[in-house]
């Protein structure tokens, strides 16, 4: 009992990091997108 509810501990705990770091690349390419158009504009 005890080692599969710290497995699907660490399961979850790597679900939770994948879609952190997903979130912090579209974050990151959101705020590329929005750089890149006020440069455009600005031409």
């Amino acid at each position: 009992m005890l080692r599969e509810s710290s497995g699907s501990k660490q399961g979850t705990d790597r679900i939770f990091a994948r879609s952190g770091l997903t979130a912090f690349v579209a974050g990151l390419a959101r705020k590329t997108v929005r750089h890149n158009v006020t440069i455009n504009n600005s031409f």
